[in-house]
């Protein structure tokens, strides 16, 4: 099954992109970056009550569609560079991996909290639905494998 990944930088087919990049970003940044806060506490629900699941520091992320990802890079990524997209395949099928609504790292409404977010995020059961975009799934994956670039997307 194809799964779908951005990164600012050009990569060839067949290139590895290793679990952890975005957990090394924000812990070498620290409390200075935007993310800080909401990771550590996702970090801290994960470890108390989902220890079975992988850490978002620690994880390569996709999508489960490529709709999905052009979704998030064009509406939810804050990124100052550019994303291109890759389909992508897991280097490990066995590897600890986790599916749940990106929509949640970031506060939809102001009754939420980062708390409360994190363990709908762990229970992987939410979905956000969009008024204008019926059905639509905004899914991602984080896993502890690598990930192989098996194409790059247009």
């Amino acid at each position: 099954m194809p799964l779908f990944h951005s990164a600012p930088l050009p990569l060839g087919e067949g290139s590895i992109i290793l679990p952890g990049n975005w957990g090394r970003i924000v812990t070498a940044i620290g409390p200075e970056h935007p993310k800080w806060e909401m990771e550590q506490i996702f970090e801290r629900v994960r470890v108390e009550r989902f220890p079975n699941l992988p850490s978002r520091l620690g994880s390569a992320f996709c999508c489960l569609s490529e709709e999905a990802l052009r979704f998030f890079v064009e509406k939810a990524s804050k990124s100052k560079f550019p994303a291109l997209l890759y389909e992508v395949e897991l280097v490990d099928e066995d590897a600890s991996r986790h599916t749940a609504d990106y929509n949640l790292i970031d506060i939809l409404f102001p009754e939420q909290t980062h708390e409360t977010n994190a363990v709908r995020y762990w229970e992987g059961q939410f979905r956000y639905t969009f008024k204008d975009h019926p059905g639509w799934v905004c899914e991602e994956v984080i896993t502890a494998s690598p990930l192989r670039i098996t194409r790059r997307l247009a």
